[in-house]
């Protein structure tokens, strides 16, 4: 089977390999919420989670086909996002919210995690020193680039368990890049999910593991496929858009727009574009 990091995508695949219409362990649905097709996996036990190689946990993902092309689809985007990661329920107004943008700043296609942390409005430093107009109204907001370990010599994993030990936030925010089976999804869907991160993993090169478990907060995954793996004559090959810098810069300012949106709820669009520039 193809590899994919879309629960969506390996819960369909699965099924048309074994023709089925539904898997146990899966719950799956598909609707429409302003005009936007969004699908929620829930991978409710083990057995489920074999089935698809996906954690148990829900992953809920949002098909915008024009997201690169359209500021109005984006805009629409950003606010489901922000509305997903909500729902979670894992935020806390009054303690810390750490962004972690994961990535390799070298390879553009991995670029998204990075790029979206960098719009991130970072609030943590700012208390005692904010004005009236926006006093209360923030949550604390911190944000890391861990960068890769053929950089930085340590895992990925490790350098976020650290800060997180440091910083004692209520839960994690890991922003990825993703890889899909379908070429069409690159850069037009974004999965949010509740069960953490696998650095790698739609690539064949998994890394340490960004979950509960492992750093002891909830982690909130949130990604964006940059890169399919296309069924050739021969086998499969990772692909990528001839314009994937322009996917990577749209699709990380939506990703930025919607978790700024759902970590300062208190404030206007208008507020967050003015903070973050």
């Amino acid at each position: 089977m193809q590899r994919t990091d879309l629960a969506a995508e390996a819960h369909k695949l699965r099924c048309d390999a074994e023709k089925l219409t539904e898997i146990e362990g899966i719950k799956c649905r598909e609707f429409t919420k302003s005009g936007v097709k969004m699908t929620e996996v829930r991978v409710i036990n083990e057995r489920g989670a074999r089935a698809i190689e996906k954690p148990c946990g829900t992953y809920t993902t949002i098909e915008v086909p024009n997201l690169k092309y359209s500021p109005e689809q984006g805009e629409k985007a950003a606010q489901l996002l922000a509305s997903a990661i909500r729902s979670i329920g894992r935020l806390d107004p009054d303690r810390l919210t750490l962004v972690a943008g994961l990535g390799n700043r070298d390879i553009t296609p991995d670029t998204i995690g990075i790029r979206t942390a960098e719009g991130i409005m970072v609030t943590n430093h700012l208390s005692g020193a904010l004005p009236e107009s926006l006093s209360g109204r923030l949550s604390g907001v911190c944000v890391l680039i861990p960068g890769v370990i053929g950089t930085t010599g340590v895992e990925t994993a490790e350098i976020v368990g650290a800060v997180v030990r440091q910083i004692k936030p209520a839960c994690v925010i890991a922003v990825d890049a993703l890889a899909a089976a379908d070429f069409l999804r690159v850069g037009t869907t974004i999965q949010i999910g509740d069960s953490g991160i696998h650095p790698g993993s739609g690539v064949g090169n998994n890394r340490g593991a960004l979950n509960e478990e492992t750093l002891g907060v909830p982690v909130i995954a949130v990604g964006v496929p940059t890169v399919a793996d296309v069924e050739t004559g021969v086998g499969t090959a990772m692909v990528t858009p001839r314009d994937i810098d322009l996917t990577a810069k749209r699709a990380s300012a939506i990703l930025a727009s919607g978790i700024n949106m759902a970590l300062q709820p208190q404030l206007s669009k208008y507020e967050i574009e003015l903070f973050t520039g």
